[in-house]
């Protein structure tokens, strides 16, 4: 039609099978004719929908270690054999080392989790443009394995392997000197580090955001805000703990706020009401627990 060349896909139904027993089969078998190469078709009704593409949904951990088991179907190398080898040798890590990864890469504050969805911090962002393109590309994980793959047939030299892994340290270690970009915290405060006085970072954890020392070789850490297994008395969801000692307070998603003191006292209300198992034992076998059992004044003076 014109300069616009369209494409007909259609499935033509050979044997009816159950529907053979109905007895309006044009109905059933209601199909666009049977077309050849080069055939014309006429169109006598047509519509038209305006429809927007939608982005990939987030990963979560456990879409994440999919991804890791298989890169090749979200990074498409342009080399097929790269592809392949990535496939066969299980993607990114092992079975026991991608947890782990993704563990460091929350611990760095590279990744944070928001609703069960995995998405990159500022720091892992600037990561990425800080970072040599060799290391943030599957295609390194590639190419190595095909080589490991080569010395196991004995195809390649390990020595010379070796002697490559090295050389490319060298140019990756001297690449990141040389640079003159600098990493920014965008999310220094103004608290001073108790150990060695300088500016604090916020970050955000699996469990609530804390306080870290800028200066990795310091490694403070302050608790800013957690969750807790307290429950709220309204929802009953789990409550955020904000400070500590008596100065702390638990608020939950629903807007209940509650300070160290009143929780202390609700929990030890709740336990004060509770009837323990020894005085409950002591109780059953107290026959002057017992009141009112008609049947036990019927029989009381019942000789055998």
């Amino acid at each position: 039609m014109g300069n616009y060349q369209f494409v007909l896909k259609d499935k033509i139904t050979t044997k009816l099978g159950f529907k053979a027993i109905y007895e309006n089969k044009e109905a059933v078998n209601n199909q666009v004719e049977q077309l050849s190469e080069g055939s014309k078709l006429k169109i006598t009704q047509y519509k038209i929908e305006q429809q927007e593409t939608t982005p990939p949904s987030y990963f979560n951990e456990g879409t994440l270690l999919k991804a890791m088991e298989s890169p090749q179907k979200f990074f498409k190398l342009n080399n097929k054999k790269h592809n392949e080898t990535l496939k066969e040798t299980g993607g990114i890590g092992t079975v026991a080392t991608r947890a782990d990864i993704i563990d460091k890469l929350f611990n760095m504050n590279a990744i944070e989790s928001r609703d069960g969805k995995i998405k990159v911090t500022s720091k892992g962002k600037q990561i990425l443009e800080l970072a040599p393109q060799k290391l943030t590309s599957p295609l390194l994980t590639a190419e190595w394995e095909e080589k490991l793959s080569l010395i196991e047939q004995g195809k390649y030299n390990a020595n010379q392997f070796i002697s490559e892994m090295k050389s490319f340290t060298h140019e990756v270690v001297n690449e990141i000197k040389e640079s003159k970009q600098n990493y920014k915290h965008d999310n220094l405060t103004t608290t001073e580090c108790p150990t060695c006085g300088k500016f604090m970072i916020k970050v955000k954890t699996k469990n609530g955001q804390m306080l870290v020392c800028q200066d990795p070789k310091c490694k403070t850490k302050k608790n800013v805000q957690r969750k807790t297994n307290a429950r709220c008395p309204n929802c009953h969801k789990k409550m955020m703990l904000f400070g500590k000692g008596k100065e702390a307070v638990y608020r939950c998603v629903c807007g209940h706020t509650e300070t160290q003191a009143q929780m202390d006292k609700r929990h030890k209300n709740k336990k004060s009401d509770k009837v323990n198992k020894k005085d409950l034992k002591k109780y059953m076998n107290n026959d002057e627990g017992i009141e009112n059992n008609p049947f036990q004044d019927a029989l009381k003076g019942l000789k055998f």
